[in-house]
């Protein structure tokens, strides 16, 4: 593979420099350093590129067939996607960081975070109870999509730290250059995901007044691994070989409408809405239970699963006036105003489907016949007693059904009118009597009841008569049912009659509950934005300098915030099953899903935030001379967090998540375990009380007896018993006004966690400057020198600023001081072209400075006051290992890219159409941590090299190109597992955790990525002008392998995206698909 190398570059060095002169680069649209800018016939024009940058248009899109974001980024360098498995791609990492710190934008507007603060990761991400990931975009609405590496602000402000994604959608104009009207349908399937989709496009003016609908919906399931057709399916937990099941649905819709009065005015409206469902089993969830088997023969009974319903939405209506008229300020002016709303719902359903549900099983077949209870045999079942144990045995007296079916007391049992004949006398209901004082052996008797009267019937199992009473009612779901009412009469202990239920008859009911009952959480992260843009450009000779400025402002307003809901139901009863409950706050139906399903009140773990943030920026491209240009940006940003958390309106903060943090509680007075005894009035000491009579002076007398003036009084016990009952009253006096002063305490408490919120709900305002001067030199008509300097910012989330969760293994308490993170990218690139033909190399560096981190700040006892009723203190005896978010980290990354395209024609016109192409992105970076000092990177993609062979025949009739994506491994020494310190590497060798059969010694990840090449084959054909047929083959050698971000999305704990740790058994799950294809079809009008 190195000579293969050396040999293209030569090629390309060759190629470049043969028969170099004069060329006249016509003007036309063109591509930028690391980008591709498409805006005409040219994909690859070098003079165009910026350092950096690359920008793929609607053409290369297709052209790659790019149907997703992994797709966007599969034949780019130094660029991928995160991945997260059950919730898919979570944004891009560029330069050695990953989501929230490379922007992404969509028509200018930021898209929604990922809660991004590793406190809430620690918490939550690991259970996959979040659908915490940035949305995606539809390829087919996309004009281009802008990709640029390094820190850069200035285009979209906050995030931008590593780099920025920035996508353009589609507008009418592009469709109607030379006509007034289009049509276009795609439609195409892919094998690795089992994806079809349709994609109409619809582009049509009339006079002033132009409008474009994009409509495209896609079908697709979970993307198959390698080998995924082998693995066992039935294998459940982290073990799980095979990809968890999932059916995905998405569907786009673009609408614009476009009034141009003039060639020089415009406004246009835009609706743009998507929509991201992905429904399926999380089979390889940690605690999903196995299946129930070899039960009394049955096999294959289903417990509960969990089943996901994750949906992700996104709206956005905007209004666009757009002025091109040349002013002393301006050449052209643009307002744009845009309502956007996304929310990221994830939804999990412990539950169970089908018919082989343990809930739900009726394994003897019992049914109503003619008002009986028989059996899958239309046969009556019959009761036994033997040694004391109850049975069930069928007509043949044989107890096969014995463990599939239980008696129901007939108190307890309503027949409903849809399943019993209520109105026939001929058809008798027929009970069990089953006397718990009667402990004879053998058949128990049974009694037939007439649902149509009052009757009497006597019980010959103990004689006593028994009155039936029928009632005739109608449930709360408008049923009608009877029920029967069985009494008796016995005398009294003063040999009165006395009437009594008579509690000992039964029916016969399957031993299931006869529902399935539903368990379910639904998570909403919500990010509503409202934008403001009034941009200006504006070309300009200043002293023989041309200038183009651009220039404007924005103002956007932000709310942000999660919804928490939970509940349980039930479904698919039988016909056993009781829906007909009381379910006032008491009743004992409470906690039966059928009879009473709850939808708990909202809550969140986060404190709905709204931000203010407003811009002012300024580009001016100067072009000294044709060999000399400089790019000046300056953008100032002002960003302000605005808490806004209502008690009683927004979802409840629970209160054991705040209670003590800043704000402690107050203290209660102690109180003994048991409350002293009152100093009753009556058991006051005095000297009437015989007990203090010492002698009377009185021969002879008895002291009872004495006359009061002649009793001898023992003043010494009477004067300590008297001591000993004021203490005890004061005692008693001081413990009921302890017991009212903690009353009061426990009132003033109840508003401890709205103190706290308050406390740390402040609102913060950052302010930052960001500034980017690029330098472009063209020494000779083939050589051009391109140098950057760049500052990019991200200001911290909101809940890196207000995350509170308090346990006492594990609290974060939230921090308001938080500073911006800061990135400043350095860049220089060589550049040697002719025609469309170029060789770019590239080295860079990237300083990260002021990362967020999550610190440990040691320990407190945050429960002090929060005592018990007897006023000892809750967890007093613990202490809470206390965590914040600081500004602690530097980085920095650096490393080298080539990017080159070699036009044959360049060399030998006869060789017209084809190509070779070869990037190249290699890096290197390292983070400063407090724990174990200077660390690797994972966010750092290895060394990847793209070779790229194509031909394209004249007149675009027919083309083909194929790619070899070379990646080296994933050196352990180039990754960092924060958590191996809490995997006992210092502990005795036996007590330590064996990790991929090995001892952890050291901070590299467990799990890393091989070396791998895989070639591609893309080709097409066009038999007619409007019609396309597009193949790509993938993975053509079919070889197995591991992205590096995907083995490094594999948790060390949690329950979600686990392995089995001692020996990586479930890691195949994680592997890239093998051989694949994809067919596409286009027709336009």
């Amino acid at each position: 593979m190195n000579k293969l190398r050396f040999s293209m570059i030569t090629i390309l060095m060759l190629g470049l420099n043969v028969n170099l002169q004069a060329v006249d680069i016509e003007e036309s649209n063109s591509i930028e350093l690391d980008s591709v800018t498409v805006t005409g016939e040219s994909d690859n024009d070098p003079m165009q590129k910026k350092v950096g940058e690359r920008v793929k248009s609607a053409k290369t899109l297709t052209k790659e067939q790019v149907q997703d974001t992994r797709d966007l980024v599969k034949y780019e360098t130094g660029v991928s996607v995160v991945e997260t498995g059950r919730f898919g791609a979570s944004g891009y990492a560029i330069r050695g960081v990953d989501e929230n710190r490379v922007a992404i934008t969509i028509d200018g507007l930021h898209q929604a975070e990922t809660l991004s603060s590793q406190g809430f990761k620690e918490i939550f991400e690991g259970y996959g109870n979040f659908n915490n990931t940035r949305n995606g975009v539809e390829i087919q609405t996309l004009k281009q999509a802008t990709i640029t590496k390094g820190a850069d602000s200035i285009k979209t402000g906050s995030g931008a730290l590593g780099g920025s994604v920035m996508f353009e959608t589609k507008d009418a104009r592009d469709y109607l250059l030379d006509k007034d009207y289009f049509y276009g349908f795609k439609t195409g399937l892919s094998t690795a995901n089992s994806q079809r989709y349709g994609s109409h496009t619809l582009a049509a003016r009339y006079k002033w007044f132009d409008v474009l609908l994009i409509n495209t919906k896609r079908k697709l399931r979970e993307t198959k691994n390698y080998g995924y057709d082998e693995y066992d399916d039935s294998v459940l937990g982290r073990e799980r070989e095979k990809a968890d099941p999932y059916n995905i649905k998405k569907e786009s819709t673009l609408l614009k409408f476009g009034f141009q009065p003039a060639d020089n005015a415009r406004i246009s409206i835009a609706y743009d809405n998507g929509k991201v469902n992905s429904k399926g089993h999380d089979f390889s969830y940690t605690l999903t239970p196995k299946n129930i088997t070899n039960t009394a023969g049955i096999d294959k009974v289903i417990a509960d699963r969990r089943y996901t319903n994750d949906t992700t939405t996104r709206k956005n209506f905007s209004a666009t006036y757009e002025v091109f008229s040349e002013m002393p300020f301006w050449d052209s002016i643009k307002i744009t105003y845009s309502d956007q709303k996304i929310k990221a719902r994830a939804r999990t359903d412990e539950t169970c489907e089908g018919p082989s549900c343990q809930n739900i099983q009726n394994h003897a077949g019992l049914h109503i016949k003619d008002n009986k209870t028989v059996d899958k045999d239309d046969q009556e079942l019959s009761l036994h007693s033997e040694n004391g144990l109850k049975k069930v045995k069928n007509h043949k007296e044989e107890d096969t059904y014995n463990k599939f079916v239980a008696t129901k007391r007939l108190s307890e049992y309503k027949f409903y009118c849809d399943l019993y004949d209520c109105d026939s006398p001929d058809k008798k209901i027929k009970l069990v009597v089953d006397d718990t004082s009667d402990y004879a052996p053998g058949k128990r008797q049974t009694v037939e009841v007439d649902l149509t009267k009052k009757e009497k019937q006597n019980i010959s199992q103990n004689g006593k008569n028994l009155d039936f009473t029928i009632e005739d009612k109608v449930d709360k779901d408008n049923r009608r049912y009877k029920k029967i009412l069985a009494e008796y009469k016995y005398k009294g202990g003063f040999g009165n009659d006395v009437t009594a239920p008579y509690e000992d008859l039964y029916v016969f009911v399957p031993n299931q509950p006869g529902f399935i009952e539903n368990q379910w959480k639904e998570r909403d992260l919500n990010t509503d934005t409202k934008q403001f843009n009034l941009d200006f450009t504006k070309n300009l000779e200043l002293k023989n300098l041309e200038h183009y400025l651009q220039y404007g402002l924005s103002h956007a307003s932000t709310k942000k915030s999660m919804i928490n809901k939970a509940g349980y139901n039930a479904k698919n009863p039988q016909w056993w099953a009781d829906s007909d409950g009381d379910c006032s706050e008491k009743s004992t139906d409470i906690g039966n899903a059928l009879k009473c399903p709850k939808t708990e009140k909202p809550t969140s773990f986060l404190i709905p935030v709204e931000s203010d943030e407003g811009a002012l920026y300024l580009k001016d491209e100067i072009h000294f001379s044709d060999q000399i240009s400089l790019d000046i940006g300056f953008r100032h940003d002002r960003v302000k967090y605005r808490p806004n958390y209502i008690p009683g309106r927004t979802p409840k903060i629970a209160d054991d998540m705040v209670k003590g943090l800043f704000v402690p509680l107050k203290p209660k007075r102690k109180l003994p375990e048991k409350a002293p005894d009152e100093a009753n009035s009556w058991d006051k000491p005095t000297r009437d009380k015989p007990k203090y009579f010492k002698s009377c002076k009185e021969n002879n007398k008895n002291t009872y007896t004495c006359p009061p003036d002649k009793k001898v009084i023992d003043e010494a016990e009477l004067n300590k018993d008297l001591k000993e009952f004021e203490e005890k009253d004061k005692t008693y006096k001081n413990y009921l006004k302890d017991v009212e002063y903690n009353k009061l305490v426990d009132k003033e408490n109840e508003t401890n966690p709205q103190k706290n919120i308050e406390y740390f709900s402040q609102p913060r305002e950052f302010k930052n400057n960001s500034y980017a001067l690029a330098a472009t030199l063209d020494p000779t008509e083939f050589v051009r020198v391109q140098v950057k300097y760049s500052k990019g910012f991200r200001v911290p989330t909101h809940e890196e600023l207000y995350l509170a969760f308090k346990h006492p293994d594990f609290t974060i308490k939230p921090n308001v001081d938080l500073k911006p993170e800061i990135a400043k990218t350095k860049e220089i690139a060589l550049t040697l072209h002719k025609n469309m033909s170029f060789l770019t190399m590239s080295i860079f560096k990237t300083e990260y400075k002021d990362f967020l981190d999550l610190e440990y700040k040691g320990t407190e006892k945050l429960n002090q006051g929060n005592q018990n009723n007897n006023g000892t203190q809750t967890n007093s005896s613990l202490d809470f290992d206390i965590y914040q978010n600081v500004n602690r980290q530097d980085a920095s990354v650096n490393g080298f890219e080539i990017s080159s395209r070699l036009n044959f024609e360049d060399i030998y016109s006869k060789l017209s159409g084809f190509y070779i192409g070869y990037k190249l992105t290699n890096q290197r970076g390292s983070i400063l941590t407090k724990q174990d000092g200077n660390v690797p990177m994972n966010a750092i993609q290895p060394k990847k090299s793209i070779y790229s062979f194509g031909y394209t025949a004249p007149n675009d009739t027919f083309g083909v190109d194929f790619y070899l994506t070379s990646v080296k491994a994933k050196k352990p020494n180039e990754t960092y597992n924060m958590f191996w310190k809490n995997e006992k590497p210092n502990t005795p060798p036996d007590d330590r955790d064996y990790i991929n059969g090995k001892l952890v010694t050291d901070s590299s990840a467990h799990w890393l990525s091989n070396k791998y090449n895989i070639l591609d084959m893309i080709a097409y054909v066009r038999p007619k002008k409007n019609l396309t047929f597009r193949l790509g083959a993938y993975n053509i050698t079919d070889e197995k392998y591991i992205t590096w971000d995907s083995a490094r999305s594999i948790r060390s704990f949690g329950t979600m995206n686990m392995v089995r740790k001692t020996d990586s058994l479930g890691i195949n799950r994680f592997n890239a698909p093998g051989r694949n294809f994809k067919l596409d079809f286009e027709f336009t009008y």
